[in-house]
């Protein structure tokens, strides 16, 4: 993961996925800094591109690793716009799995048992 991480050409999207593999395997250090350095902004695809990706679907992916980094401040709003884009009507398949991993990983953090 250290190799991958120093990557100059690694994508935006590929760098929020890397900062969550590194908060799963223990290290919420290295992917709150890899956090740090990542575009925050997210740009709309071309609709007649054929891929499954969405600009919520990258949404999705910051989440997931705001969550598991324990960055709350910065993954309310993300979830927030997440839900509200979500409540607008048609999602993907792919948009709807994204959705759902990245609130769930939002919500283990305020399980109670």
């Amino acid at each position: 993961m250290n190799r991958l991480g120093e990557a100059a050409d690694l994508n935006v999207r590929a760098k929020w996925q890397l900062a969550s593999a590194y908060a799963l395997s223990g290290n919420l250090k290295a992917g709150a800094s890899l956090i740090d350095k990542v575009d925050k902004s997210f740009e709309e695809y071309d609709p007649y591109n054929i891929t499954y990706g969405s600009t919520l679907r990258d949404k999705c992916l910051a989440l997931e690793a705001y969550a598991l980094t324990n960055n709350m401040s910065a993954a309310y709003p993300v979830a927030l716009d997440i839900a509200e884009t979500a409540g607008k009507g048609y999602m993907s398949t792919s948009e709807m799995a994204f959705s759902a991993i990245a609130l769930d990983r939002l919500h283990e953090k305020f399980k109670t048992d």
